[in-house]
């Protein structure tokens, strides 16, 4: 019997190749999505403390992104989808986790609110005005006499004259 040759997807041969990828094979992609200045970068650095070296940064479009997205292909192994999960539990508040093809990249980061992180509102918040009960005073007041005044006659001394 003889067997065909089967020619493999590129992304099972590349996998073949690596069969235990280390952190300086895997191809990241890293979106701010909050428009937070740096969120990109910062990320980008701390990926690269610990081995990920092949690393693009861009921004998202929207960058309204509150949690962070992290789309891993189909290719990606377990250890490393828990050590980029592990990564960006610690450093931000919220991750969402999906698998995707991605035709460039092993993994997609769009970031989100860093932890500690509080959004400030957009724009500023309306004053509105609500009336108050009229002021009522509680201080005592002095009460005007009542009726007519009283005249009364007083004595005063008249000097007599000398002669």
């Amino acid at each position: 019997m003889k067997m065909k040759k089967r020619l493999l997807p590129l992304h099972l041969k590349r996998n073949l190749l690596l069969p235990q990828r280390d952190r300086a094979a895997v191809k990241i992609q890293v979106l701010n999505g909050t428009g937070i200045t740096g969120g990109a970068g910062t990320l980008k650095g701390s990926l690269e403390k610990v081995g990920y070296s092949q690393i693009d940064v861009g921004n998202a479009s929207p960058q309204s992104f509150t949690a962070t997205e992290v789309l891993f292909g189909e290719d990606v192994t377990a250890s490393v989808k828990a050590d980029i999960g592990k990564i960006l539990e610690e450093l931000y508040q919220d991750v969402e986790v999906k698998e995707k093809s991605l035709p460039k990249y092993d993994i997609r980061i769009t970031t989100g609110y860093p932890k500690g992180y509080s959004a400030s509102p957009t724009s500023k918040p309306k004053i509105t005005l609500t009336p108050s009960p009229a002021a009522t005073s509680t201080t005592p007041t002095a009460k005007p006499p009542t009726g007519s005044p009283t005249v009364a006659p007083t004595r005063t001394a008249t000097p007599t004259p000398t002669p």
